[in-house]
């Protein structure tokens, strides 16, 4: 099951709203799995003083993540006056509640050229700052329990090292070459691929840390300030309206993760995008490998302080009434996830959630209290089970784990697109309108590039990388989604 705990967050992401569509049809129960929450896990960062918000600025990023901060960091590289406006805590979502990856191994080739830009952003930090960011290049790990996993793993590493030469340093390790790396797994694997310039950032540190870096630049960061809703004038953007008031501005940059999709739609922009819910977990008292991997169904990453971070590779999908209207979009990838029935990566979560989701208001004036305002952070209830179920196989895998003992449990949404693939794009339909999300699991690696390559497009310079496939009208333009998962 090696390579399935990683392929199943893929999976989990483009069928997990058909399934929980259609269970969700059936009945609906009281207890939430979406929930709200006042505390972050993020470490607070200074912003701007609220008195200082200008009347008038060149783009407004809506989001403070690592999308929507690496968004106005190069916006403002870029010469063009940034305001980025955050409803609740910098970092606060899905930004701080993830595994912490900093990595290109083993992703679908087709992310590589954004994943090596990141990757190099990322490691580029401290230079860029002069201070630490919580960023280690300390490697990461792809376990494959048979010949055939091995095979495509060195397809990969292959096609890979010729296409980015020095950028990706992935190799194959056979059974000694891993046993040697890491004594004891050897004898449980037939190798693996692995890649020692891959790292890791502390998810509790690493954007309010390049939030502080960014105003330090020149960026305004103002929180918690939730923007209400976009004015137009002959279908191009005048404004946004602000909780507190009206800021002038012709660019807006919607960077709001799983929601994304409830800020468009009040402005008649459909986004298929579907919140899952992930879980997490922080033990102590034991070592596992210096770095991240997965496999043997288990997935983890070292800490800072030496606790280790497990992930769990069942997912929750909360039935929402979005479950319903996005399903067209996700059918394809639903009958694809079908044929493999065995591979069970979601636990359809059926209950309060759809309740709520009913009361919620699609559409609104600019002048009304939003849901960005009554929910100012929103997160997930951790899957205790299947956490527990995780923890087991990496005390499996590694024997010095056995006595760890679970010190934190947490949860987050990941904002999934049809195919697991970004939207990096100009809205065809409302001129200066961008929208940065979509990034599925790999949106906290994938950030500083999605960010640089988002600014590229709105400053009108050369991007980076070819953005065709990062387009918002493959949605509407009748394009054939290609599901762009792990190797």
């Amino acid at each position: 099951m090696s390579k399935n705990v990683l392929r199943g967050y893929g999976k989990i992401a483009a069928a997990g709203t058909g399934v929980g569509a259609l269970a969700g049809a059936a009945f609906a129960g009281q207890r939430r799995w979406l929930v709200e929450s006042d505390v972050p896990r993020a470490i607070p960062v200074e912003t701007d003083p609220l008195s200082e918000i200008p009347a008038e600025t060149d783009v407004v990023v809506v989001g403070a993540g690592i999308a929507g901060i690496s968004t106005a960091l190069y916006l403002n590289q870029f010469g063009l006056r940034t305001v980025v406006f955050e409803k609740g805590f910098v970092g606060g979502e899905a930004s701080s509640r993830n595994f912490g990856w900093v990595y290109t191994n083993a992703l679908h080739q087709d992310k590589l050229p954004l994943a090596v830009l990141a990757k190099d952003i990322w490691m580029g930090f401290a230079d860029r700052f002069g201070f630490d960011v919580g960023v280690r290049q300390d490697g990461n790990l792809h376990l494959a329990e048979n010949e055939e996993e091995l095979a495509v793993q060195a397809a990969w590493q292959r096609e890979a090292t010729q296409r980015f030469p020095g950028a990706i340093d992935a190799r194959i390790l056979g059974r000694d070459g891993l046993e040697d790396l890491i004594p004891g797994v050897g004898r449980q694997f037939i190798g693996a691929l692995h890649q020692p310039s891959d790292g890791s950032a502390e998810p509790t540190h690493a954007v309010p840390l390049i939030t502080k870096g960014a105003r330090k630049e020149g960026v305004k960061v103002f929180a918690p300030v939730a923007v209400r809703g976009i004015e137009t004038v002959g279908g191009a953007i005048h404004s946004v309206v602000t909780e507190l008031g009206e800021v002038r501005t012709t660019r807006v940059v919607v960077a709001g993760g799983a929601w994304s999709r409830l800020f468009l739609g009040n402005l008649g922009v459909d986004l298929p995008q579907q919140g899952i819910a992930s879980s997490l977990m922080r033990v102590k008292g034991g070592t596992a490998f210096r770095g991240s991997g997965f496999g043997g169904g288990a997935a983890w990453r070292e800490q800072a302080d030496g606790t280790c971070a497990i992930g769990v590779s069942m997912h929750g999908v909360p039935v929402t009434l979005d479950s319903f209207r996005v399903l067209p979009h996700f059918l394809p990838a639903l009958k694809i996830a079908l044929r493999n029935p065995s591979e069970r990566f979601l636990s359809v979560q059926v209950g309060g959630d759809l309740l709520a989701s009913l009361r919620t208001k699609r559409t609104w004036r600019n002048d009304e209290v939003t849901e960005f305002e009554r929910v100012r952070m929103l997160t997930a209830r951790p899957m205790v089970k299947a956490g527990d179920q995780g923890l087991a196989a990496v005390q499996e895998l590694f024997p010095a784990m056995r006595d760890a003992e679970v010190v934190e449990r947490w949860a987050g949404i990941i904002d999934a697109t049809p195919d697991y693939t970004s939207v990096v794009s100009e809205v065809p339909a409302v001129p200066g309108l961008f929208v940065n999300t979509g990034h599925g699991a790999q949106g906290y690696s994938l950030g500083p590039g999605a960010g640089r390559l988002a600014a590229e497009m709105i400053a009108e310079q050369p991007t980076s990388v070819d953005a065709d496939m990062f387009r918002f009208g493959r949605f509407t333009d009748g394009s054939t989604l290609q599901l762009r998962e792990f190797i």
